[in-house]
């Protein structure tokens, strides 16, 4: 999708060459027509530059990991000239729906073109980036184009996380970190899946070589201390996302300080109780917040 529009600038110089172009025709001074056919022909000359200045662009999205309602998101926008032999002058990018918008000077040709944005979602869930905006003043100020590119991205926004002191509403413990990471002796509790900082040492590989998955042994006298986060019904929407966000401010300290961590969620708004027990990583972690963000949200 393409469009072109007429600057403040553009409209000044426009009304300026008209009233020359018919001051001339009432006084028949052949000079005043040299001096508004070179504003003419600029503004014809706009047409044709400005459209192929942005020919060809592509745009790509370098989105943060984990992205939170109410909160800044820095990232990045990149723009190519792929298959041209000039360069692109003075982009404006805007990521549409979102605000997220930044300025890029010159693009070589063939080559990538990066400007730091910064996204911003008004609520947690499920979100969706549709397109992105290259619009473009080349080369003389008076005329705007814009290019509308498809670039569809299906995101999942976290809530926004609350400082919290943690004060689990359940907790338990048994042995030590150092215990955990090192493979310390106790009865055999289960095998789970491996997670980031566990020790190579405790992979089950027979049972690994089996299923074609990384699992490691779980001996009571390794468990970390653990903890369980719990979610509180609320009956209005402002009350249940302050619960979702102090869940997530809990989770994420929990998570520092080096427990394991659990969450329980009530049944609201016709989803189902549920219960993840502790674990902890950084895949865990995620896990936990795509558990909260995909809450449904009340009214």
């Amino acid at each position: 999708m393409r469009s072109v529009r007429v600057t403040r600038d553009g409209w000044l110089v426009l009304a300026g060459a008209t009233g020359l172009a018919v001051v001339a025709w009432l006084s028949a001074n052949n000079l005043l027509y040299l001096v508004a056919s070179p504003v003419w022909a600029a503004l014809l000359v706009s047409v044709p530059l400005g459209a192929s200045n942005l020919a060809g662009l592509s745009v790509r999205r370098v989105l943060p990991a984990e992205l939170y309602a109410g909160r800044d998101s820095p990232g990045r926008l990149l723009v190519r000239c792929p298959g041209r032999r000039f360069a692109a002058l003075d982009l404006v990018v805007t990521d549409e729906g979102t605000g997220a918008v930044g300025h890029i000077q010159r693009i070589g040709a063939r080559t990538w073109g990066e400007v730091s944005v910064r996204w911003r979602f008004g609520q947690r869930g499920a979100a969706r980036l549709s397109a992105v905006w290259v619009r473009s003043t080349f080369p003389f100020g008076l005329m705007e184009h814009r290019r509308r590119l498809a670039l569809a991205a299906d995101l999942l926004v976290y809530p926004r996380p609350h400082p919290s002191v943690l004060t689990p509403r359940a907790s338990w413990e048994a042995g030590s970190e150092d215990d955990h990471r090192s493979g310390g002796a106790g009865d055999f509790l289960e095998l789970r899946p491996y997670q980031p900082g566990d020790s190579i040492k405790r992979v089950h590989w027979p049972t690994t070589a089996r299923l074609g998955q990384l699992l490691v042994v779980e001996r009571a006298a390794e468990r970390a201390p653990a903890v369980e986060v719990v979610v509180a019904h609320a009956a209005s929407g402002a009350v249940w996302e302050r619960e979702l966000s102090r869940a997530c401010g809990e989770i994420q300290r929990a998570l520092a300080q080096g427990y394991r961590v659990g969450l329980r969620v009530p049944a609201v708004d016709g989803s189902s109780a549920a219960r993840l027990a502790p674990a902890r990583g950084g895949q865990w972690r995620r896990t936990l917040l795509d558990t909260l963000a995909r809450l449904p949200r009340l009214p």
